[in-house]
């Protein structure tokens, strides 16, 4: 049964969002992890869910170091297509040095509990759409900065034979 992280209400299996405020369902799995430790990674709150895994804000137990955990969803440890197309994708995104693409600190998997892991730089700020609704639309400037910044990227990204499934 979805939950809903920030105010946990409880919905029906097809919603996807809260109807209180507007985040991402998920499942008591995830809420689960939440106070858990993977790899050297405390696991903070959820940021979002996604079709393939859902994402954390952490922190490495010794340095202190503040990070993103993906974690892959358990129902797709199964499926060894899906664990490589896991790893694709960090393997891809961990090979492109650019700061307008995430950097990748580490994959690894929690041999006890058959997760698969991927730990990502932690980005602070809002997300493009809770700027846009926010604050409206944008200046042309600032539109063609932003989308200047995202061709940049992608070129890179192209550059390197990567083709982009799921840009945000």
């Amino acid at each position: 049964m979805p939950i809903c992280p920030k105010c946990r209400a409880s919905y029906p299996p097809k919603e996807r969002f809260c109807a209180t405020d507007a985040f991402v369902l998920v499942e008591q799995q995830d809420l689960d992890r939440i106070d858990t430790t993977i790899g050297n990674y405390h696991l903070d709150q959820i940021l979002g869910r996604g079709g393939m895994g859902t994402v954390y804000s952490g922190e490495h137990v010794y340095i202190g170091k503040k990070v993103a955990v993906k974690v892959l969803h358990p129902q797709f440890a199964k499926y060894e297509d899906a664990v490589k197309r896991f790893l694709r994708e960090a393997r891809a995104a961990s090979s492109i040095n650019h700061p307008n693409i995430v950097g990748i600190h580490r994959v690894g998997r929690d041999e006890e509990r058959n997760l698969h892991f991927l730990v990502m730089e932690f980005l602070e700020g809002k997300t493009l759409s809770d700027v846009i609704e926010e604050t409206g639309e944008f200046a042309v400037d600032e539109a063609i900065s932003i989308i200047s910044q995202c061709s940049d990227a992608l070129a890179v990204a192209h550059d390197k034979n990567i083709i982009h499934r799921d840009i945000k």
